[in-house]
């Protein structure tokens, strides 16, 4: 009772519903067919036979067409979510009902005929093939041509359900194949061609299948009569139409026919259909889309591997080899996904040719198009160079194609040295050619390249002796960016921020390179004994010199142009992602080894914990020097750790790399390394804008001091400090420009790696006893480096280093301090005279610099800026050089003697500190060296001060006479101190921003003793009193900023 009464609700609101199925309101036929929808996921059977019911009851004549798509679409997607739940008497009505729609015009074009033909193949696929089959050969007539309705729906029967179509492809093609050749029209024809290529496919996927097929005893040659007809139809008439449609659907049935013809007629056939081909891959109307021609060609080629040579006698064999070769792409559009297809096609044909009796002529086209033998005829209007190139790329797709074949020749897998020409005797001639093509500058080429690159590593198909040219030239082109200049360097970009089209093809070289690294070593093991070390050195020793893919190559310009600096360089990123990988996964499997062997007996040896790389293969542990060269080059990294495109990956990449790195460090480091740095990559996880870089500075530095500190080795600690001088001296790098805008020895690190440097050498200086090495090696860098800084930071980093040394070895810094402002003045007074100058080497500098540029014209212009380069690397020098002097002044201040002989020498051979540095106040014609000059004065006011026990009952206070006379002796005598006074007052009344740097540096001076008098007074506030009056008028009306009127 309850199952008659929810039929009839259903009956009932499916009945309302329908009939608002044709409102000419879109919006209302969809709600109808959700409604439905909804209704049919309770109760389908119901529901699909009132659809029918519906659909019989009203005259097909009074449904528009509309009202008709409705029924149909909700019949459709019923029966394709819940056809098993139909009984066939409700199937049968909806088979009926779609082929009456199908059927009631005579061509085959409406919305509502295709929808009719889904609906039965819906039902047919799945559970009522049989009862579908029946119904639409009770449409088909021996004779009589079909509609076209029915041959489109019985092709995509075939497709969906082939164990359920296979045993009605004989009866009727028995039916159909008499009406033949009494189709015309292209339509019918193309349709046509659709049925026999879908049932031959059908036949084919049911041979494959034969372990799940409905009936084991089906084989090919029961189908051979009839695919025999089609073929010798399609074959000789409808193959040559003029159509282009036509005669591609023709190829795209002939080419699935050829499996099912008996061996006698495919023997008899190919040469006849591959004469064909070759023909119409020379017909213009079918340039534009060769798929189907190419298609064709790689089943006869299958089909021609089962069967004996005469099937495809010479010199077809090499006619195809060329035609295949010529549908290479040199660069596949896949915005044209047809002539996409075509190029991979093309490959699968070559692949065929090359894995059969054929092989070695296909083996030898490749080679010989690899090494650029072609004729120079018929190059279509290109240059012979241009179609070299091309040919050379084309072989490239081919040769990654055949080595990533999973049929192709394999290294055996139990005899490694077996990976090479053993295995494989063509690689004895590929290797040498692909060798001689990794200089070449065409990104298409080392595109193509890359990927027989990454195909030979992967496969195994190279020894491992045979491996570096190939990783490096890999290594070498991943970059992260494009031609664009790094953070560090002035940008220079096309108008509006667009990326040239060299720039975007290098990018993408770059990116491509980068996955292609990673994936070898995340998934190729065999490569880690030699990807490991080559990485490294490859980190330690960046590939500066390999093309302009790899080192930007940006002009000199601006006032740091002359350094070329790369912060980081471009493969850094990749490489650095990779070791992390690799050394974290070698830790892990150490891990686990050592897991497996605890119930082992153990040696008590400590040399298996100091390197894990001891227990994983042949690999070597590397010597000191080189394991803290590669800690060097990591502090550096971290100097950019969101860098490029504020990405925290090359941070944290470079944070786990050193974690799982550090057992080569020294062994006690892995503990402290472990506890560090998992706070240090928390830091790098939030926003890059609210990253702090003056503390990230301070924990890197803080991690070298607790290593430093906890090792206490003194020879480490040295070997540490020649690590990080190296890269300031660049003594163990490469020459990163030849060009004759570049300084003598400019460095390879960048402002802010070099700032961070700085940092890192006054903390092995805190730690360091040997006098010699410190006064030879940190010293000596700290106070030679100077002439390299190009931002104030940079140059207060390297005073504050120098600083932090003093304080631990005072006298040491202080000796090496006063012969270097020796050479620098004498190096100074050589700038006048020679337009040059530099710490002990003004001359030489300037001689070395002038024999680079040539004579004549454009020698003038060179020599200019040769002299104005050199004149502004001399006042950067002084700036640095007298903020180490405020440093060291401040280390000291707790030595008053030490103090008295810095700041104020009685050697008359020798300048004190503080007249050292008024000579360059006053004498000194950059602002920035005036001001460094001024900052220097107060620090050693300041620390003076601080020397005394009264200096804090006043120092907030104008001083008396009283309170002044408490000082006691000061290390500065009365004299110098009335000539600093006048040296700085002298500075007022000059430009703006010295106003309060003057101001600010008289207040301290005038808590020194002997203290000022009322006339002393009087003239100091005149001349700021004037000064400032001055500047009003002059700046009255004026629009300044905010920054300047703060000054």
């Amino acid at each position: 009772m309850g199952t008659e009464v929810g039929k009839t609700r259903v009956d009932g609101a499916a009945s309302w519903l329908l009939s608002a199925g044709g409102d000419k309101d879109e919006s209302v036929r969809l709600a109808v067919v959700a409604s439905l929808s909804k209704i049919a996921r309770g109760n389908p059977k119901d529901l699909m036979n009132a659809v029918a019911t519906f659909y019989f009851i009203k005259d097909s004549k009074e449904l528009s067409q509309s009202h008709r798509l409705t029924i149909l679409q909700v019949a459709k997607s019923v029966c394709k979510e819940n056809c098993e739940k139909i009984d066939q008497k409700v199937a049968q009505n909806l088979i009926a009902m779609a082929l009456k729609e199908m059927t009631h015009i005579q061509d085959f074009s409406s919305e509502t005929q295709h929808l009719a033909s889904d609906l039965l193949v819906a039902l047919g696929s799945k559970s009522f093939c049989m009862e579908v089959m029946d119904a639409m050969m009770g449409k088909l007539e021996p004779g009589n041509i079909p509609h076209p309705s029915l041959l489109h729906c019985l092709g995509a029967l075939a497709a969906s359900n082939a164990f359920g179509m296979v045993p009605f492809i004989r009866g009727t093609l028995g039916t159909l194949l008499p009406s033949f050749s009494s189709l015309s029209g292209d339509k019918p024809k193309i349709l046509f061609c659709h049925l026999i290529r879908c049932f031959a496919e059908a036949i084919e996927e049911y041979m494959n299948n034969m372990d799940r097929a409905p009936d084991p005893l089906v084989t090919r040659d029961a189908f051979s009569t009839e695919m025999t007809v089609a073929y010798d139809h399609l074959s000789s008439t409808w193959i040559h139409s003029r159509d282009p449609q036509v005669c591609r659907a023709t190829l795209n049935a002939v080419g699935p026919l050829l499996p099912l013809l008996s061996k006698f007629k495919s023997a008899e056939q190919l040469p006849i259909l591959a004469a064909v081909l070759l023909a119409l891959y020379r017909q213009k109307q079918h340039h534009s889309d060769p798929l189907a021609i190419t298609t064709c060609l790689c089943h006869l080629l299958e089909v021609a591997l089962c069967l004996p040579q005469s099937a495809l006698p010479d010199p077809l064999p090499e006619q195809l080899l060329k035609a295949a070769f010529d549908q290479v792409s040199v660069a596949p559009d896949i915005s044209h996904p047809q002539l996409a297809k075509n190029h991979y096609e093309a490959l699968k044909c070559i692949q065929v040719l090359a894995q059969s009796r054929w092989k070695d002529q296909a083996w030898e086209q490749v080679i010989h198009k690899l090494k650029g033998v072609h004729s120079s005829t018929g190059l279509g209007g290109i240059s012979h160079s241009d179609h070299i190139l091309n040919e050379r790329i084309k072989a490239l797709w081919v040769l990654g194609h055949l080595i990533s074949s999973p049929k192709e020749m394999k290294p055996s897998e139990g005899n490694p040295s077996s990976s090479a020409a053993s295995s494989n005797p063509w690689m004895s001639h590929l290797t040498p050619i692909l060798q001689g093509l990794l200089p070449q500058s065409d990104v298409k080429m080392k595109k193509g390249l890359i990927r027989v690159i990454v195909a030979l590593l992967g496969n195994g198909f190279l020894a491992a002796s045979e491996n570096r040219p190939f990783i490096e030239f890999l290594i070498s082109h991943c970059s992260n960016h494009s031609g664009s200049s790094p953070a560090c360097t002035p940008q220079v970009s096309t108008p509006g921020g667009a990326l040239t089209v060299e720039e975007q093809s290098a990018a993408e070289l770059g990116h491509m390179c980068s996955r292609f690294l990673h994936l070898l070593a995340s998934t190729v093991p065999r490569l880690e004994p030699s990807l490991k070390p080559l990485l490294v050195n490859l980190l330690i020793y960046p590939p500066w010199a390999h093309g302009p893919s790899v080192a930007t190559s940006t002009p000199p310009s601006q006032d740091i142009s002359f350094h070329h600096h790369q912060c980081p360089h471009p493969t850094t990123p990749a490489i650095i992602r990779c070791l992390s990988l690799l050394y974290a996964r070698q830790q892990t499997t150490s891990g686990d080894d050592e897991t497996s062997k605890q119930a082992e007996p153990s040696d008590g040896s400590e040399e298996s914990a100091k390197d894990p790389k001891v227990e994983c293969g042949n690999e070597i542990t590397p010597s000191l020097p080189e394991a803290l060269a590669v800690m060097a080059r990591c502090f550096t990294i971290l100097a950019h750790p969101f860098y490029p495109l504020a990405s925290h990956s090359l941070g944290i990449n470079t944070l786990i790399f050193l974690q799982h790195y550090s057992g080569n460090l020294h062994p006690t480091l892995v503990s402290l390394f472990n506890e560090k740095i998992p706070s240090l990559m928390q830091n790098l996880k939030g926003d890059a804008e609210d990253f702090d870089e003056t503390m990230w500075f301070r924990q890197i530095v803080g991690l070298l001091d607790s290593s430093l500190a906890l090792v206490g080795d003194a020879e480490w600690i040295k070997a540490v400090g020649k690590a990080l001088t190296s890269l300031l001296s660049d003594s163990a790098l490469p020459v990163v420009s030849s060009s004759p805008h570049s300084t003598p020895g400019s460095t390879t690190l960048c402002p802010r790696q070099r700032l961070l440097v700085f940092s890192l050498l006054g903390a092995v200086g805190v730690w360091c006893s040997d006098q010699e090495f410190l006064g030879s090696r940190v010293i000596e860098t700290l106070l030679s480096s100077p002439y390299d800084v190009t931002s104030p930071a940079e140059a207060e980093a390297c005073a504050a280093a120098l600083g932090r040394v003093a304080k631990r070895h005072p006298k040491l810094v202080l000796k090496a301090l006063s012969a270097k402002a020796k050479d620098f003045g004498h190096g100074m007074s050589l700038v006048s005279v020679h337009g040059s100058g530099g710490f002990g080497g003004g001359i030489m500098a300037a001689k070395h610099f002038i024999q680079r540029f040539p004579f004549g014209k454009a020698s003038l212009q060179a020599n200019e800026e040769a002299r104005r380069r050199k004149e502004a690397g001399v006042q950067r020098a002084t700036v640095t050089l007298l903020l180490c002097y405020g440093r060291a002044a401040v280390a000291i201040c707790g030595d008053q003697t030490a103090m008295a002989s810095f700041l104020d020498s009685k050697d008359s051979s020798e300048m004190g500190a503080i007249s050292w540095i008024l000579q360059h106040l006053d004498q000194a014609r950059g602002l920035d060296v005036r001001l460094a000059a001024l900052a220097t004065l107060r620090q050693i006011c300041g620390a003076v001060l601080s020397m005394q026990p009264a200096f804090s009952v006043y120092a907030n206070d104008c001083p008396d006479q009283n309170s002044l006379g408490r000082q006691g002796n000061m290390p500065v005598g009365a004299e110098l101190v009335l000539t600093m006074r006048q040296t700085v007052l002298d500075q007022i009344g000059g430009e703006l921003p010295l106003l309060a740097s003057a101001i600010q540096t008289l207040n301290m001076m005038s808590k020194l003793s002997p203290p000022l008098s009322s006339d002393e007074r009087i003239t100091i506030l005149k001349a700021i009193f004037d000064t400032v009056f001055l500047l009003a008028l002059s700046t009255e009306g004026l629009d300044l900023g905010k920054h300047e009127l703060e000054s």
